[in-house]
């Protein structure tokens, strides 16, 4: 089943993050947990964002925090899909589609001409985490039309 977030899924949503943000790369995986809970807090108050939860027998296996822009660039109403994380016990089904899925929906509601996202995965020496990026690509490949990458460099 996908569902809105509500305030109780908070912790098992942070822990479901924090694997992911792992998995992405000890770069990204470097994250400061106060800073992500500050974030999740904003989103889910202000408008123009969402967040979905995919849940099974009660406990949340993944989610979507989407948000809706008014893209200056093209004059586009965008929905731009911000984070996707699924539980790893869950990820040969059908939640992260189903994730996506809802997204997608919540975007039609709001009347958005295209939707994008972008996968990310570098290490603490920012090489590319190949392997996280291959998946992410193998799955949104399925969904939508690749139009772009994602480059980093160190700046000291």
């Amino acid at each position: 089943m996908i569902r809105k977030f509500r305030i109780e899924d908070f912790d098992n949503m942070l822990d479901l993050a924090k694997d992911y943000a792992l998995e992405a790369g000890d770069g990204i995986g470097a994250i400061k947990i106060e800073n992500v809970m500050e974030l999740a807090k904003e989103l889910n108050i202000q408008p123009g964002y969402q967040t979905f939860v995919s849940e099974h027998e009660g406990k949340p296996t993944g989610g979507v925090v989407c948000q809706a822009i008014n893209n200056k660039w093209n004059n586009k109403k965008t929905g731009h899909i911000m984070f996707l994380f699924v539980d790893p016990d869950y990820r040969n089904g059908f939640t992260a589609k189903n994730l996506v899925g809802r997204a997608e929906a919540w975007f039609r509601e709001l009347d958005c001409e295209l939707m994008t996202t972008s996968v990310q995965g570098w290490h603490k020496d920012y090489t590319a985490n190949k392997e996280f990026i291959e998946q992410g690509d193998s799955f949104y490949g399925k969904l939508m039309t690749q139009c772009g990458h994602t480059y980093v460099k160190e700046i000291k």
